[in-house]
């Protein structure tokens, strides 16, 4: 009876996660093709084909004019973009679409189109329309029409007659994007919707928003990226009072502060500051506690950096972040209590003038952590006890103008990390490497650019998912059997002098995998060459030599 009972309620349960599965499937909408789909294709002809596993239609760069007439065939359509396709015949097209009985996506994008069919209200189940980058003034009036639409992407269309458009859009949409539209004031028909949880701005000119805009009481996601004009000190007085704001992005905007009651956003879950000033942080970014997400990194040009040398001490409250994205932050050490945020599993701490990682020895759930450019002079053994990670990219610097700590050795607890995918300590002055690193059996990369390698351990042999291996710049004189690692496709043996490639090459001449070999300014003959070549038939093998460097400083190549 037991038994019979448990098989009734895993029924029950099943049935119950199936139907709510389809329900919250029903409820999102697309935001864009999900472009490796099995089912998304690239060819009309090959799609209907298949038309009956086509869900998805992806042209870009299309010569197409029409749609052919079998292309109701394709009756599990459901979205479809064109992309860079500037001959169709858009009133043939669009009576075509008008019979898809599923289509719910539609994009017209960089299609040098300026009016927008007015057939489009045909298409009944469409909730995404995407006309980004475009020639737009307006849009039907028959998009009004459109009842299930909650996505409208308007970005990269500067001419529009914004009250026109945004008054002919359903008033029911859940997002918008008005991106890159040279955008000084926002549009007081913006604040209309106030079923919008997801508003797009970046890349305008916005000097403020209205103050209408706090009638926006469902918004949880609000991009404002990249409008440097803004009145930040009366922007965030509106935007503080959006309490179901999940996620704010203000990067790029040469912020100096933060406002100092940004804790009563307490519903905040990811944070995007990177790429301004900030001198500090206020202390009641401490009640952010459902953070997950906080970037205050350099702009990605590294031009514009957040110089944040001292956290307020409730940084430690943060425990339930997991990415932490700081690189360009200049500091001495690390933020006090960072040993606290033991859910962390993604740390960017690049360029922050380092001297040590021992605070976040405890954060046992990392995976990925990025810190190269500081001032490590080692690795710590308790490297081995961080077990979760699959990315550790620790590169020195390569021109430094000054001399500082480089790190010098690779300690055997390194060894202990078996998840490790993603190894990286190029331009350090590392001269060997432990035997323990064969133990890392699903290490793929392992980037060792201009350090001091003479040798190389026989154990690397056993690192079998190895694809890449880059031993530039060494000053290798040897090397062990590499014919082990079956699925290596790039190796690089450039600029190690000292190493006779005519009689090592047997021992990467068996790599069935390979894809890419660079032997440049090595020692090697003709023979050896040719050899390798003729081993390796569809692979590519570089080689230069100081012959075919050309000192031409009067003219340009």
């Amino acid at each position: 009876m037991i038994f019979r009972s448990r098989i009734i309620l895993i029924i029950h349960l099943l049935i119950f996660f199936v139907c709510y599965g389809a329900s919250n499937l029903r409820a999102q909408y697309m935001t864009q093709i999900p472009y490796e789909s099995d089912s998304t294709f690239y060819r009309v002809d090959l799609a209907i084909k298949a038309s009956s596993r086509c869900a998805y239609l992806f042209l870009e760069y299309d010569s197409i004019k029409t749609l052919a007439d079998n292309f109701s065939l394709l009756t599990q359509l459901r979205g479809i973009t064109f992309k860079y396709c500037n001959q169709v015949d858009w009133s043939q097209a669009f009576g075509i679409l008008s019979q898809m009985p599923r289509l719910e996506f539609l994009e017209i994008s960089v299609c040098k189109i300026n009016k927008l069919n007015d057939r489009i209200n045909k298409l009944k189940k469409l909730r995404s329309l995407v006309l980004k980058t475009n020639n737009f003034l307006t849009i039907p009036e028959s998009v009004l029409e459109l009842t299930k639409l909650r996505y409208v992407n308007l970005s990269f269309n500067p001419g529009m007659k914004w009250d026109e458009v945004l008054a002919r859009i359903p008033v029911q949409v859940t997002e918008i994007d008005l991106s890159g539209n040279n955008l000084v004031d926002l549009p007081l028909q913006v604040c209309k919707f106030t079923n919008l949880k997801k508003l797009h701005l970046q890349g305008n000119y916005l000097k403020s928003l209205p103050a209408s805009f706090v009638e926006l009481t469902e918004l949880t996601n609000l991009n404002l990226n990249n409008n440097r004009v803004m009145n930040w000190k009366t922007a965030f007085e509106s935007i503080l009072k959006l309490k179901k704001l999940s996620i704010l992005k203000i990067s790029n905007n040469e912020l100096t502060e933060l406002p100092t009651k940004i804790g009563t956003l307490t519903e905040l879950t990811e944070l995007y500051a990177d790429g301004n000033q900030l001198k500090s942080l206020p202390e009641s970014i401490g009640s952010l506690t459902n953070l997950v997400t906080l970037n205050i990194s350099t702009s990605i040009t590294g031009q514009t950096r957040n110089q944040i040398e001292k956290f307020p001490l409730s940084f430690s409250k943060l425990v339930n972040i997991e990415v932490l994205n700081m690189s360009g932050t200049y500091m001495m050490s690390l933020p006090v209590g960072i040993d606290r945020m033991i859910k962390l599993k993604k740390l960017y701490i690049d360029w922050c003038g380092l001297v040590s990682l021992n605070e976040i020895k405890n954060c046992k759930q990392l995976e990925e952590l990025y810190a190269s450019h500081n001032y490590f002079d080692r690795i710590p053994d308790w490297i081995g006890g961080l077990a979760s990670i699959r990315v550790l990219i620790l590169d020195g610097n390569y021109f430094p103008n000054k001399a500082i700590p480089h790190i010098l050795q690779c300690p055997a607890s390194i060894g202990l990390l078996s998840n490790l995918e993603s190894f990286s300590l190029n331009d350090q002055l590392i001269d060997k490497l432990p035997d323990e690193i064969g133990n890392l059996k699903k290490l793929k990369t392992l980037n060792l650019r201009n350090n001091k390698l003479e040798a190389l351990p026989p154990s690397l042999s056993q690192c079998t998912a190895l694809e890449t291996l880059n031993l530039k710049a060494n000053l290798l004189k040897s090397i062990p059997d590499l014919n082990g690692l079956s699925s290596l496709k790039e190796l690089n043996l450039s600029f190690n002098p000292d190493l006779n490639i005519d009689t090592y090459a047997g021992k990467f001449s068996k790599l069935a995998a390979l894809q890419k070999i660079d032997l440049s300014y090595n020692n090697i003959s003709k023979n050896t060459l040719e050899a390798l070549r003729a081993q390796y038939p569809t692979a590519e093998i570089i080689y230069f030599s100081t012959n075919d460097l050309k000192f031409n400083p009067d003219k340009k190549n």
